[in-house]
């Protein structure tokens, strides 16, 4: 008798623990995720992807009222239904997310598919304070529920298919402890107790194997659009032909006049001065002429190839003001900027651009 009441224990004990397989093994799957529609400010940085029950994309927004909606296409395999559990939307912070089934049914029947209508959105414009390089970033996680049962455990991806066969195992078990119970009422009182544990365990383990978990991870970056500006000496500079500057000239340009005209530009907040120049073919030099981003970017008076740079310097408008002025205190205005330098924009100053291919032709 000793013995049995030792493996009836054990046997319970292990009830206490729910059986669980990887989300790949399980019977609802996530078939596919596909852009339903997005506004035109809206860059897509990482396409969807899925590795089992997890869906992972990432997107750029520029513009208040910048929206994206994707619909990704759940399919049960089982012989079950599923109720899926949804969170409530997300309406605070500068991005909204929120879920919805095509459908509007909460159901997933068996042997059946469903779509769930995910919609993010830029609602709220975030401050210049809140900008570190120039962008906004934030990472949103959710999690669904899909339940057979509104009894909700906390567990990962168990399997379901099996779960009539384990009730009638579980069952056949109570029912020999059941048995001894009444056959040895000498020791009731001890096999009573494991009896009743093995009740409480019967529910849980039936509900363990009986949930899934969903989880969406979304990746956001918000870049402002603004405007910069390029001085524009096009009009002052002769031999229109020639495309050679000559170095130190470059230095003493803004100092020694032109005129204050600029080529303005709109950029986004977090744009490199290289990567701008491989975006837009209009962008052009201080004097009208093309940029090349295969070029050297130089600094000053720094060795360099003779042909073939570009030089970029950033004046703030207080140094403009000066030189323009007359009153012009520092002998090295400007700060010289590489190619991966981020883009300044206008209310704080205007570049002097200039390009230099050694074309004489």
């Amino acid at each position: 008798m000793k013995k049995i009441k030792i493996v009836l224990f054990v046997i319970a004990v292990l009830f206490l623990f729910p059986f669980m397989v990887h989300a790949k093994d399980a019977n609802v799957i996530i078939d596919k995720v596909t852009l339903e529609s997005k506004t035109d400010g809206v860059e897509i940085i990482e396409e969807p992807t899925i590795d089992g029950l997890v869906i992972d994309f990432g997107l750029e927004f520029s513009e208040v009222g910048d929206k994206v909606v994707y619909k990704a296409d759940f399919i049960n395999k089982d012989q079950e239904d599923y109720e899926l559990k949804l969170p409530e939307a997300k309406s605070d912070g500068y991005v909204i997310y929120s879920y919805q089934f095509q459908d509007n049914s909460s159901i997933l029947k068996a042997n059946s598919s469903k779509s769930l209508i995910i919609t993010v959105e830029y609602k709220d414009e975030v401050p210049d304070s809140a900008l570190q390089n120039g962008k906004y970033s934030e990472k949103n996680q959710v999690k669904l529920t899909l339940l057979t049962d509104d009894k909700e455990v906390e567990v990962v991806n168990p399997k379901t298919g099996q779960s009539i066969l384990f009730i009638a195992f579980v069952s056949a078990i109570l029912l020999g402890s059941a048995y001894v119970i009444f056959k040895n009422h000498k020791n009731s009182k001890t096999i009573g107790l494991l009896f009743l544990v093995g009740i409480m365990a019967l529910p849980f383990s039936i509900y363990a194997l009986k949930q899934l978990s969903v989880t969406i991870n979304t990746r956001i970056e918000i870049a402002k659009i603004k405007d910069f500006c390029v001085l524009d000496y096009s009009t002052p500079i002769s031999d229109p032909g020639h495309d050679s500057i000559d170095r130190v000239a470059i230095l003493k340009m803004v100092g020694n006049g032109g005129n204050s005209n600029t080529f303005s530009y709109t950029f986004k907040t977090g744009d490199t001065i290289l990567d701008y120049m491989k975006k837009n073919e209009n962008f052009v030099s201080t004097f009208g002429s093309p940029l090349n981003p295969n070029y050297v970017f130089i600094r000053g008076d720094e060795q360099g190839p003779l042909c073939e740079y570009n030089v970029v310097i950033f004046y703030s408008n207080e140094e403009l003001e000066e030189m323009y002025s007359g009153n012009q205190t520092s002998t090295n205005p400007g700060t010289f900027q590489n190619g991966d330098s981020i883009i300044q924009d206008s209310s704080i100053g205007c570049y002097f651009i200039a390009s230099d291919s050694c074309n004489n032709g």
